[in-house]
């Protein structure tokens, strides 16, 4: 079921308003017409709840607009506008439905996305992962081609599954890796597994994979999921 706005919503129908194209439909009537059974009213309403779930004390503070996506032309997002006419990127939310989906071919206006496991380490989010990144390499050529490269001096040598890692002294080895780039902490906090002189020939021999942080557990999976065996 469709109400009265959604039956006729055309992205050529939003106003400008504070610089922005928008459409205003006041969020009264928007769970008016989701309590009514419009199916694209609730998906609206759900998109806006899923926005304000970040930044809620400062969301609290405007009222949602739906605009055309500056950034995707042809998609819906929606907006959280301020009184100093602005807009604050880090509230935006688009919308999309599933591409193949029956919503997707109900609403072609909202805009279609392949959906996206929640799980970043899964088979199908690392499948995904890699054909992106294959398609880049071989097919644009701005972006240059990942070749092998004098090697930094220590890496993480990962093997595969859930094998122990080691750290490795590279000596001008040639070859391809992976960075992380994450957050220590605060000052003066313990940092886990760091290396040093009574150390290193402790890690050359061998890490449990089990006794890394998470965070370097969930780098180590998604690297040999991209077919590299070095971070």
């Amino acid at each position: 079921m469709k109400c009265k706005v959604c039956k006729v919503l055309k992205l050529d129908s939003f106003k400008y308003k504070l610089g922005n194209r928008v459409l205003e439909i006041p969020r009264a009537e928007l769970f008016d017409n989701d309590q009514r059974g419009c199916e694209m009213c609730g998906i609206i309403i759900k998109a806006i709840e899923l926005s304000r779930e970040p930044f809620p004390s400062i969301l609290d503070k405007y009222m949602p607009a739906l605009r055309v996506s500056e950034y995707e032309p042809g998609y819906l997002a929606i907006a959280y506008l301020t009184t100093s006419s602005n807009e604050d990127s880090k509230s935006r939310c688009h919308i999309h439905t599933v591409a193949g989906s029956p919503a997707s071919l109900k609403w072609p206006q909202i805009g279609s996305r392949a959906s996206i496991d929640q799980n970043a380490v899964s088979e199908e989010t690392l499948d995904r992962a890699s054909s992106w990144l294959r398609d880049c390499i071989e097919k644009h050529p701005d972006c240059g081609a990942v070749e092998e490269v004098e090697l930094p001096t220590r890496l993480i040598k990962l093997g595969s599954n859930n094998d122990n890692v080691q750290l490795v002294i590279t000596q001008g080895m040639q070859g391809k890796y992976a960075t992380l780039s994450h957050c220590w902490g605060p000052p003066g906090r313990p940092r886990p597994l760091t290396t040093t002189g009574p150390t290193i020939n402790e890690r050359m021999a061998g890490v449990s994979f089990h006794d890394l942080p998470q965070t370097f557990q969930d780098a180590i999976v998604v690297t040999r999921g991209l077919g590299l065996n070095y971070l």
